[in-house]
């Protein structure tokens, strides 16, 4: 029996549902929101064929945080007279780009991975919710896959700057704490931590018939 395919019985299932949501930060109830937004209804637990309902809470930040990069670039238009709502803007901007997505793609990397991995096994296209979800899958999972190469080619094209103060505020996140001067192989590390968990996912979905390959 494939690893995921495992019946646990409702009494566990329930007290594993409230240690995750905990685990989580989920101090309300994300799939009922997720219920209202898509207009259908959510019949599995944990990680199933909708990357939306997957993801849950993760989902709703990063529509929150797009809904506020939106809306901060709209005022910073509307008011780019307004010496206040500029440096409101400049302060999250930087706060943001890029450190704050390379953190949270690197954190976040074995979720959304194996729930967009889940998804393009399972593509439906029957009603638009679905459709979204398929469709975002789809995206998600080509950037997801080349994620671990494109850190590799940004370590690599700008080696020899990474020291510098306006790189670290960018991308610093990629190689915290880790030595510049000992050669390009410590850089790896990250690049490596997530490539790891790449591997992890297609071993639990290409080889779900051969459990015992899985272990």
């Amino acid at each position: 029996m494939p690893m995921l395919s495992i019946q646990h019985p409702q009494n566990a299932t329930f007290f594993y549902s409230l240690i995750i949501d905990l685990v989580n930060f989920k101090f309300f109830d994300v799939d009922y929101i997720l219920e209202k937004m898509l207009g259908i209804k959510n019949k599995v637990k944990g990680y199933g064929d909708n990357l939306i309902f997957s993801l849950g809470m993760l989902f709703l930040g990063l529509v929150l945080i797009v809904l506020f990069i939106v809306g901060l670039f709209f005022l910073h238009k509307v008011m780019k007279n307004n010496e206040k709502v500029q440096k409101i803007k400049s302060f999250f901007f930087k706060l943001l780009f890029f450190n704050f997505f390379i953190r949270m793609f690197i954190q976040s990397y074995l979720n959304m991975t194996l729930a967009s991995m889940m998804n393009l096994f399972a593509l439906n296209f029957e009603n638009a919710a679905n459709a979204a979800s398929s469709s975002l899958a789809i995206l998600l999972g080509l950037f997801l896959n080349c994620y671990p190469g494109l850190m590799f080619y940004l370590l690599y094209r700008f080696k020899d700057t990474l020291h510098l103060e306006k790189m670290k505020n960018r991308a610093g996140t990629m190689y915290a704490g880790l030595e510049l001067d000992n050669g390009f192989a410590p850089l790896l590390y990250n690049v490596i931590f997530v490539f790891r968990r790449l591997i992890f996912v297609y071993i639990i979905i290409a080889l779900k018939a051969l459990p015992f390959l899985q272990i």
